[in-house]
C-alpha cells in the first residue's frame, strides 16, 4: 500500500507470480503511481489492484498463465494515462490454462493518448468469462489514431459489460473503434449503459459476424428439428436456450413448421414448456396436426406455460406420432428481443 508514491520502473514490472494459484492468493497493490511500467499478475487468485495510476507505459496490468488460471481478481479505480495496453489477458503458455474468470473491473478510466493505443486486450485463446466490467470510460482519438477501448480475440462469454462509455474526440475518425471483435472470440453480455459518443469509426467493429446480445437486443432461432417420437411417445426434447434467461417479453413468436408426408390417420404432436433455473418443467401446450402445416403459438398458448413466480432458463419441445413410423418433420423457430 502507497500513500502516493511514484515508481519509475523503466519498461519493467512489479511481478506478482505463483508456481500456481494456491502460492499466489489474496494479494493487493493499492495507491500507486507506475510510470513508464506496469503490475504482471501470473497464476494469482483474488489478487485486488486498486486506486493505481499507470502513465506512458507499453502495458498497464498483464494476466498471465502458465501453470493453472489467474481468477477472481479486482481491478478498481484505476488510471491508465498514454498505456499502449492497458489491460492485457494473455493467451495462456507452458502448463497454463485460458482461465481468467470472475475479474471485476470497476471504475476504471482509459485515456487512450497515444496510436495503436488499446484499452482492454483479451488476447486469443485467452478466457476473460464470468466477469464484469462496470463504470468504466474509455477515451479516444484526441491524439493519434488506430486506438480500440476493447479488443476482444480470445472469449468474455457471460462477462457483462454495463455502464460503460466509449467516447472519441476525433474530427475525422481513422480506425476508432469502441469493440472491435476478432474472428474467433466469443462476446460478452452488452448490459444497460453501454454508450458510444464522439466520432467513431465504428461503435462494435463486427467484420465476422459474430451474436451479440444484451439489453434491447433481439434474436431468433430458426428451423430446429425436433426429433419425431413413434407409437405415440414423445422423442427426446430439443432445449432453445437464450443468455440472458428469457423472459415473456422476450418471446415474441414461437413458429411450428410440419413438412414432409402425413400417413393416413396419422397425429402428430409437439409439446412445448417452459424450463425454469431450478429445473422445474411448466404446464404444457400440445399442438396437434394431421397434416402439413404451420402454426404459430398464441400469447395466451404462452401464458399457459408462464409461472407465477420463477426465471425461465429454455423452452422445451419435443413431438410424438401415433404411428410406428413416420415421413414427417417437425421444425420450431423462436423470434423475440432481450428485456
Amino acid at each position: 500500500m502507497s500513500n502516493g508514491a511514484k515508481l519509475n520502473l523503466n519498461g519493467n514490472f512489479l511481478i506478482l507470480k505463483g508456481e500456481s494459484w494456491n502460492n499466489s492468493k489474496q494479494n493487493s497493490i493499492e495507491g500507486l503511481t507506475i510510470i513508464n511500467g506496469g503490475i504482471f499478475l501470473e497464476n494469482s487468485f483474488m489478487t485486488t489492484i486498486k486506486d493505481c495510476t499507470f502513465i506512458d507505459s507499453e502495458e498497464g496490468v498483464v494476466f498471465s498463465n502458465t501453470n493453472g488460471w489467474t481468477e477472481c481478481t479486482k481491478i478498481e479505480d484505476c488510471y491508465f494515462i498514454n498505456v499502449k495496453r492497458g489491460i492485457v489477458f494473455k493467451s495462456p503458455s507452458e502448463n497454463g490454462t485460458s482461465s481468467y474468470a470472475n475479474t471485476e473491473i470497476k471504475r476504471c478510466y482509459f485515456e487512450l493518448g497515444i496510436e495503436n493505443a488499446i484499452g482492454i486486450h483479451v488476447e486469443p485463446l485467452s478466457n476473460f468469462n464470468e466477469g464484469l466490467i462496470q463504470n468504466v470510460r474509455f477515451w479516444m482519438g484526441k491524439v493519434g489514431y488506430n486506438q480500440t477501448g476493447i479488443l476482444l480475440e480470445g472469449s468474455m462469454l457471460n462477462t457483462l459489460i454495463q455502464d460503460t462509455v466509449f467516447e472519441s474526440f476525433a474530427g475525422y475518425p481513422q480506425s476508432i473503434y469502441g469493440i472491435k471483435l476478432g474472428h474467433d472470440c466469443e462476446p460478452p453480455i452488452f448490459g444497460q449503459g453501454l454508450i458510444f459518443c464522439g466520432n467513431l469509426t465504428c461503435s462494435i467493429y463486427n467484420p465476422y459476424g459474430k451474436w451479440l446480445y444484451g439489453a434491447g437486443g433481439a434474436f431468433k432461432v430458426e428451423d430446429v428439428n425436433v426429433p419425431l417420437g413413434l407409437n405415440d411417445v414423445y422423442g427426446a426434447y430439443r432445449e432453445i436456450g437464450l443468455v440472458p434467461h428469457l423472459s415473456l417479453s422476450s418471446i415474441c413468436d414461437v413458429k411450428i413448421r410440419l413438412e414432409g408426408e402425413f400417413s393416413q390417420g396419422e397425429t402428430v404432436a409437439v409439446r412445448f414448456r417452459f424450463k425454469f433455473i431450478d429445473n422445474v418443467f411448466s404446464k404444457e401446450v400440445v399442438v396437434n396436426f394431421n397434416q402439413t402445416d404451420t402454426v404459430w403459438l398464441s400469447y395466451d398458448d404462452l401464458l399457459v406455460m408462464w409461472p407465477s413466480r420463477n426465471i425461465i432458463l429454455s423452452l422445451i419441445v419435443d413431438a410424438k406420432t401415433t404411428m410406428t413410423s413416420s415421413a414427417v418433420n417437425v421444425l420450431v423457430s423462436v423470434y423475440g428481443k432481450y428485456g
